[in-house]
């Protein structure tokens, strides 16, 4: 056997881990941040933070030399995020980098790498949490009122970095002949693919943000609908007869992305638009409830509709996505509540060029698979070399952060 065949055998065939599990070390996000706490506040500062209460932009709070900026109540803007937004979608890439290039060494938990057919593992998790915390600052809002055709074409024209991405991507991997887990998303297909046409077919649909949740119940009871009546077994089975049977599941599970993108959305626009710092205790409480309830409905869709899978995103891994990441988000604004605005470099950085550092990432991800055997690797070897790849990425986005070049490519 080939050490091809032996990487792609050492990452197939996982059947998952629990729910418990996957939200507890998801847990660790908003956790990480309390260490972040200000030491011996003033009662200025405590007065200043309950102001800019969730909003901890780093142009409302610090200057790049430290110095404080006035702090108020600020008009929610599509300029301005709020801070937990930043820091959810800053620490998913963070723990996506970390991932990728962790679970290709044995010190990574099998039980933790995506998954082949059913369950839930964390890398499951993270597939459709790195997209809904794109969906939470999604530029969707600020296009409404145009045009449908202008809306194709902006999109058209952002999606196609990731398009040129992914292509080349699936060139670099076949000519190299390096490790695939097909059923992951099929022979061509790749996640680029899946971040580009998520927002097409988004721009095709033109759903005004209010209408985003049942638009996205529309659509998943169709999908699984579909996948009950026998799509599901298409899709697990090892037919590879032609093209679209080669990228079955990455053109199949676009659906649940869409639904999820949906939700995310209006969430964020939702979150956007919320009285921050009149009835905050309020919100939270309608968060946890609204969590609650998504919980139940994830049992209740795993339980008598179909076991959840991330290979054909359907409605339990919807669900669950949805359930996991609203507990990290309220997290987060539970630790904003209770600490004081805190600038943090990395959180902001990263945030900064997002896009930029997953390419990164990726490429980085691919310079050491092909330079070592890494599934050889001791616990403490792989770990050291963990470490160097994370200081890297990290060190390289907050260099370009502090020297405010944001890598765009279009």
């Amino acid at each position: 056997m080939t050490y091809k065949e032996q990487h792609e055998t050492f990452l197939s065939n996982n059947d998952g881990t629990t729910f418990t599990e996957v939200t507890l070390l998801l847990t660790l996000s908003p956790s990480s941040l309390v260490g972040s706490i200000s030491q011996e506040p003033s009662p200025t500062d405590a007065f200043d933070s309950q102001n800019a209460l969730i909003t901890k932009d780093p142009r409302q709070t610090t200057d790049l030399s430290g110095n404080r900026k006035s702090l108020s109540l600020p008009s929610f803007s599509f300029s301005r995020l709020p801070g937990f937004i930043t820091e959810h979608r800053s620490l998913m890439m963070l723990s996506t980098f970390l991932a990728i290039l962790a679970v290709d060494f044995p010190v990574f938990p099998r039980r933790l790498s995506k998954t082949e057919t059913f369950g839930v593992s964390l890398m499951d998790a993270g597939v459709g949490s790195f997209l809904l915390a794109a969906s939470l600052t999604s530029k969707q809002v600020r296009r409404e009122g145009r045009s449908r055709g202008y809306i194709i074409w902006k999109t058209f024209l952002s999606s196609s970095p990731l398009l040129v991405i992914g292509l080349i991507r699936l060139i670099g991997v076949k000519s190299a002949d390096y490790q695939e887990h097909v059923s992951e998303y099929g022979v061509h297909w790749n996640f680029f693919f899946t971040l580009a046409f998520v927002s097409i077919l988004l721009s095709v649909l033109s759903v005004p943000t209010r209408h985003n949740i049942i638009v996205a119940i529309i659509i998943m009871i169709t999908y699984q609908a579909a996948l009950s009546l026998g799509l599901s077994e298409y899709l697990m089975n090892n037919d590879r007869s032609n093209l679209l049977s080669m990228n079955k599941e990455g053109v199949f599970s676009l659906c649940g992305y869409v639904s999820l993108f949906l939700v995310g959305s209006q969430f964020g626009d939702a979150m956007f638009r919320a009285r921050w710092g009149d009835d905050n205790k309020g919100i939270v409480l309608k968060l946890m409830s609204i969590d609650a309830v998504l919980w139940m409905l994830t049992f209740i869709a795993e339980t008598f509709v179909e076991k959840c899978s991330r290979r054909s995103a359907n409605l339990a891994y919807v669900l669950s996505t949805l359930a996991m990441n609203l507990w990290i988000v309220t997290g987060l604004i539970l630790v904003s509540l209770f600490t004081l605005p805190q600038k943090n470099e990395i959180i902001e950085a990263i945030n900064y060029n997002g896009l930029a550092m997953f390419m990164l990432a990726n490429l980085s991800t691919g310079v050491v698979n092909l330079s070592i055997k890494t599934i050889y690797y001791d616990d403490l070897s792989a770990s050291v070399i963990l470490l160097g790849y994370l200081l890297f990425v990290s060190l390289v986005s907050i260099l370009l952060y502090r020297k405010r070049i944001q890598l765009k490519f279009w």
